[in-house]
């Protein structure tokens, strides 16, 4: 219900701060509970993903706050999730990439949290077997819809946009790795 709100009546939505704070508030709630169920985090993921992708310009303050609280938090503090969870992780991280990668890197970059974002993130890009064998990130790094393989591509280059120089150094070695796996 929300998502149509926001798709089908992007100036109602936004003419009302308060509305998006809402949303994330709600998304960030459920992904940052450890407890939530799977399911709930995929939903809330999703709707994080439709504040950034239908409100252009309206929501720059949160995407810092989606990148560092939600996707990091999940990631980091949560385990290595399913398949399907890591795909909607994977695609609101590349939504934030998308929407300002230069604001999305730096805030990460500032709050030493750009490895564990970007590792993860990466992960869509790694070829099968990359992983040692006994890694539970194996064969099931790359996302099988092509949307999500898209989605991914194109936050990517929203990274590669970016000079390269002005790129944290970790950054700019992992980028050389992937790109020479590629």
């Amino acid at each position: 219900v929300v998502d149509n709100f926001i798709r089908r009546d992007t100036q109602g939505f936004v003419q009302d701060p308060s509305h998006a704070q809402l949303v994330y508030s709600m998304a960030s709630k459920v992904l940052c509970d450890k407890n939530a169920h799977e399911l709930s985090c995929k939903k809330a993921s999703s709707l994080a993903s439709f504040l950034l992708l239908n409100c252009r310009g309206y929501v720059d303050g949160y995407v810092p706050l989606i990148a560092q609280d939600i996707v990091c938090f999940r990631w980091q503090q949560c385990g290595y999730p399913s398949k399907s969870l890591r795909t909607a992780l994977l695609r609101l991280s590349a939504h934030c990439l998308i929407y300002n990668a230069r604001v999305t890197v730096d805030h990460l970059h500032n709050s030493n949290l750009l490895a564990i974002f970007f590792v993860n993130f990466c992960e869509a890009f790694e070829v099968q077997g990359y992983f040692d064998e006994d890694s539970p990130r194996g064969h099931s790094a790359i996302p099988s819809k092509i949307n999500d393989k898209r989605t991914a591509v194109l936050g990517l280059l929203a990274v590669l946009k970016l000079p390269y120089d002005s790129l944290p150094d970790y950054m700019q070695k992992y980028l050389t790795k992937i790109l020479q796996i590629t």
